[in-house]
């Protein structure tokens, strides 16, 4: 029986590492809260370990008020995927009708030590019926003003800041950085709104105020949060194929040619 040539193994050794040669999958990490009494019960829904996680909820002047940790996580320096902790929460004032959706932020540094935030709600508003036009230019977000028909007094804009990788290219410090929410007033006359909410370009919770109460609007984030830590090739599927057709086809001239010089040198 015809063995193959040592260089047309290699090229198919090769050939077999392309083809399996998968796409990794960026980690996820989401959140799970839930409110019992004085407690906040927070469960990591994600495969990815949160760091240095904190938890902040929303006050009544826009300032995000940082909730005390309890029990011996308080020491815990990661929230692990399918782990849980607990906050301290004390009854809230709820004189404006935006608390009333007990807006909730989740901060924390994924493997790369990229902050990030995730706004989320334990009394969920209804979304807008008429959102109003609101898009990231320019990496700004600018919001446009309700138009004729919208009855819009006021919007709430919550986002969890966010700067992307560029404070990877210094000195790391774990400590989270939120700025207040912005209350938009809405008049006549007034153009649209440019916020920067942060080069990462986050997702922001818009919160409406109008006459049939609180209506809640996403605005999807501008960033590529997920593919800007990831390694060029990454995601490059169409080059791995073209590679594995390029080895594929020079597999068959390699074996041939060892083939037939290993048939000459057979002895008559």
């Amino acid at each position: 029986m015809r063995r193959c040539a040592p260089q047309g193994c290699l090229w198919m050794l090769l050939l077999a590492w392309l083809c399996l040669s998968g796409q990794a999958v960026a980690g996820e990490v989401s959140f799970r809260l839930t409110r019992k009494g004085d407690l906040l019960h927070v469960v990591n829904l994600g495969d990815s370990a949160a760091y240095y996680p904190s938890v902040m909820r929303l006050r009544t002047d826009g300032v995000w008020e940082v909730l005390q940790r309890l029990g011996r996580e308080a020491e815990v320096a990661q929230l692990l995927p399918g782990a849980a902790m607990e906050w301290s929460w004390q009854q809230a004032p709820t004189d404006r009708p935006v608390m009333a959706s007990l807006p909730v932020m989740v901060r924390f540094f994924d493997s790369a030590g990229v902050g990030i935030g995730q706004v989320s709600f334990l009394n969920r508003p209804p979304l807008a019926t008429q959102p109003l036009v609101a898009a990231y230019h320019g990496g700004n977000l600018e919001i446009q003003p309700p138009a004729a028909g919208q009855e819009i007094r006021a919007t709430w804009v919550l986002w969890g800041q966010e700067e992307g990788i560029r404070p990877l290219a210094g000195d790391i410090r774990f400590e989270h950085g939120q700025p207040p929410a912005r209350r938009i007033e809405w008049r006549p006359g007034m153009t649209f709104q440019r916020l920067e909410l942060g080069g990462g370009l986050p997702s922001a919770a818009l919160l409406h105020e109008t006459a049939q109460g609180i209506e809640l609007q996403l605005v999807p984030g501008g960033g590529i949060r997920g593919k800007e830590q990831r390694a060029w090739w990454l995601g490059k599927d169409w080059l791995f194929y073209l590679l594995a057709l390029l080895c594929g086809l020079a597999v068959w001239p390699a074996a041939w040619w060892a083939g037939a010089a290993r048939w000459q040198r057979k002895p008559a």
